[in-house]
């Protein structure tokens, strides 16, 4: 019965793997680094209800002077998918954010965009912030959320954040803490 059961698992997992092999790859959009593009998506994508991807570079956008990351949109026009950056990082010299690489965005029910940076914030420790992106007319907005400060406040933020049912954000972060070994966060609107 074992060796049944293994012959079995054997022909099911080679008849996975062909049905993948004969899939094809279709390129939707390639990173540049020109006139102000992010470069070097690290992070997941997360969609909207129109199927429209949104994403974040750890670096490149609008400010040559940091190259801080991006976060932008795909959009899907005439078979064409168009990148549109977002926002562009400004990092360390105006308490915004800077390299958002660890953490894919997420998306609440109004389309707003919420994640973190690694790096930037108002505290001089550079320890991460986290951040609201939401449209107003045809732009978008960033609001910091929070600027983490080290210490017992966590630095560093990462991991996928979450957003509960009553819009409380929670996260983690690789450090601070009472042992400097990372925190989990709550954010209350």
């Amino acid at each position: 019965m074992r060796v049944k059961a293994l012959v079995l698992f054997v022909v099911t997992l080679a008849f996975a793997a062909s049905a993948w092999a004969a899939g094809t790859e279709t390129l939707l959009y390639s990173f540049d680094n020109y006139s102000g593009d992010g470069y070097q998506p690290y992070s997941g994508l997360v969609a909207d209800k129109s199927g429209n991807l949104y994403g974040t570079t750890v670096y490149g956008g609008s400010d040559s002077s940091c190259n801080c990351g991006t976060v932008f949109e795909l959009k899907l026009s005439g078979g064409v998918w168009t990148e549109t950056i977002l926002y562009s990082f400004t990092g360390y010299t105006n308490s915004d954010g800077a390299y958002p690489e660890y953490s894919p965005l997420i998306i609440d029910s109004a389309g707003n965009l919420y994640g973190t940076t690694q790096y930037g914030g108002s505290s001089s420790c550079n320890c991460g912030t986290v951040f609201k992106l939401a449209k107003s007319g045809s732009t978008w907005k960033e609001t910091i959320l929070h600027s983490f400060v080290g210490a017992n406040d966590g630095n560093e933020p990462t991991g996928n954040p979450y957003i509960d049912a009553t819009g409380r954000l929670y996260g983690m972060t690789q450090t601070g803490g009472k042992s400097n070994l990372g925190i989990v966060y709550r954010i209350t609107p």
